[in-house]
């Protein structure tokens, strides 16, 4: 059974479908680490305002 070396995955950046720039692809580990981390960020600021401030 053969596994995947660390650096056997897809590009970390690939080009956007539509418009300029570049997408972060979540099928590299490293491309998912960094979604979920800037999720986690993003839902735990909403929380933070909310309880600091209310609705």
């Amino acid at each position: 059974m053969a596994q995947k070396k660390f650096f056997n995955h897809e590009p970390l950046f690939t080009p956007r479908s539509f418009g300029l720039g570049w997408n972060i692809n979540i099928h590299n580990p490293i491309g998912l680490l960094i979604c979920v981390a800037l999720a986690a960020v993003i839902i735990g600021m909403v929380i933070f305002s909310i309880l600091h401030n209310g609705l």
